[in-house]
């Protein structure tokens, strides 16, 4: 018989808590923010400019040239120092730095930008400043700080190709830094600029760099407001729909799994958009950056209400999902199971609809065998499962061989995935104890449990520093399990001077 040792130290056991079902498990169905898109890109030197550019030993000289007397000395200086910014060494940080932080560069640079009687000087000078852009935190804020940013958002509709592209990017970069600028940048209506821009039919270079700078307008946290942002989702379907470019189509998928991060009524604007058919065809590209987004997109749709997620699996979402578990890439793999543990949270039809589409197996293995970020989204798929499916389905879940994996999981030392997974085992033995209570039989699902060392695991986690973790498994032990409460301080009264038990261990009777 298991003993159970409770102290004073720990916190009582909330069985209320625990046997909070569905509605509260919808808390811990997460949305994660991953951001593994470009927020800012350097332009380098273009491939016709000659040899390798050197660091300058005199870069204040260099910056000093910017006010000289005529304008072609202005522009040399211009290029000059647009190149040192261009370099594509690892002191590229240092350079921006440096050139940044001498006074009066910057504004100078700002002044040719507004400049339009000197196109090759504005161009430059917009070059200049996308790279200083592209530094860190304190050199954009430099950048917004000296005026730049209402002359971008004006020159994106200029008249000068080379100009509009370069004022683009530079816009594309502000608003990677941070959402105070990107809703700056959203407030000067550039939102509809890029959309315009985009709608003219662009040569490839500029469309790459609308849609990117377009994603970016859409990304971060806090969110930005929908009003701003929902005039893109015709533009980019369209995009889906009929550019095969892969860096048009990878920024696409990432502005729309952006613009699916929210409410529901978010969700409801790409559904309407009729673009989660072509998202769900990416899915099968073989091309993982395309993968990636798209399936980002797809996992935050059935985040949504049921009925919205019921949508995207009538769209045919699961059988590409059985394939995109079996990908290479752990991240594929990680977010292909986010996904489908989105889909386990919704109705007990939808969780069968994954049991038919033999999701289940291949989780499982994922479970078993995966890198620990992949088995942690595996566990939630059987967690979902297992607190909103029926009796019949849990049966379902212990016959493809979840109680190993899950037991396997609680040798490990991250407190997040011992959580998830001492949820989905005590969500199966509630259902294991229902039946018990209504067939007078034993629990079924206790003893694979005891067999796999499930039960030895449980036992151990008492000494968790983890006081959720503790009461846990307390609770676990109490409920499902032969076991006897020992009171420690009671204990302590009777060791006679022996060393009394480590707080929160237990013993084998």
């Amino acid at each position: 018989m298991s003993k159970v040792v409770k102290g004073t130290s720990k916190k009582g056991v909330d069985v209320e808590k625990l046997r909070e079902k569905r509605a509260d498990m919808a808390v811990s169905l997460r949305k994660k923010q991953q951001q593994s898109q470009l927020e800012k890109k350097r332009r380098e030197m273009q491939g016709d400019e000659g040899g390798e550019v050197e660091p300058c030993g005199d870069i204040p000289g260099l910056v000093q040239e910017l006010f000289a007397p005529t304008s072609e000395r202005q522009l040399q200086a211009t290029i000059l120092l647009r190149k040192q910014l261009s370099i594509e060494k690892d002191c590229s940080a240092s350079i921006i730095d440096a050139i940044a932080s001498i006074e009066g560069c910057i504004p100078r640079l700002v002044d040719f930008l507004k400049d339009s009687s000197q196109p090759q000087t504005q161009f430059e000078a917009a070059w200049a400043l996308t790279n200083i852009a592209s530094g860190t935190a304190e050199n954009t804020h430099q950048v917004v700080a000296s005026g730049a940013l209402p002359v971008f958002a004006e020159l994106i509709m200029s008249g000068n190709d080379n100009v509009r592209e370069q004022s683009i990017w530079a816009i594309g970069n502000i608003a990677g830094d941070c959402a105070k600028f990107r809703d700056l940048i959203l407030s000067m209506n550039v939102m509809h600029s890029i959309i315009h821009i985009i709608a003219s039919g662009p040569n490839i270079s500029l469309l790459r760099n609308a849609v990117w700078a377009m994603s970016n307008l859409c990304r971060g946290s806090p969110i930005p407001l929908f009003e701003y942002v929902k005039p893109a989702l015709p533009v980019l379907a369209d995009l889906l729909m009929r550019c095969q470019d892969e860096e048009v189509l990878i920024d696409s998928c990432w502005a729309l799994s952006y613009i699916s991060n929210g409410p529901d009524d978010r969700v409801d604007a790409v559904l309407a958009s009729n673009v989660v058919p072509r998202l769900i065809q990416l899915l099968t590209q073989a091309i993982p950056t395309i993968q990636v987004p798209a399936l980002r997109a797809v996992g935050n749709l059935v985040t949504g209400n049921d009925d919205q997620t019921q949508a995207v699996i009538n769209c045919g979402v699961l059988p590409p999902l059985h394939f995109l578990l079996q990908s290479p890439k752990p991240t594929v793999r990680k977010e292909t199971c986010w996904a489908i543990s989105n889909i386990t949270a919704g109705t007990t039809h939808q969780i069968q609809a994954v049991f038919t589409a033999g999701l289940i197996g291949p989780v499982i293995q994922r479970l078993q065998s995966a890198e620990l970020q992949v088995k942690k989204e595996a566990a939630w798929v059987i967690n979902n499962a297992a607190s909103g499916g029926t009796p019949e389905q849990v049966n379902f879940l212990v016959q493809e061989g979840c109680i190993p994996a899950l037991c396997e999981l609680l040798t490990y030392a991250d407190t997040k995935v011992l959580t998830v997974a001492l949820e989905a085992l005590d969500n199966i033995l509630k259902v294991g104890q229902a039946a018990k209570e209504h067939t007078g039989n034993d629990n079924p699902f206790v003893q694979p449990i005891v067999q796999c060392g499930g039960m030895d695991r449980i036992e151990a986690l008492q000494n968790h520093a983890d006081d959720s973790i503790y009461t846990l498994v307390v609770s676990m032990l109490e409920k499902y399990f032969e076991v006897e409460t020992i009171d420690v301080n009671e204990a302590e009264k009777f060791n006679f001077g022996q060393a009394p038990h480590p707080q929160g261990t237990f013993t084998i009777a």
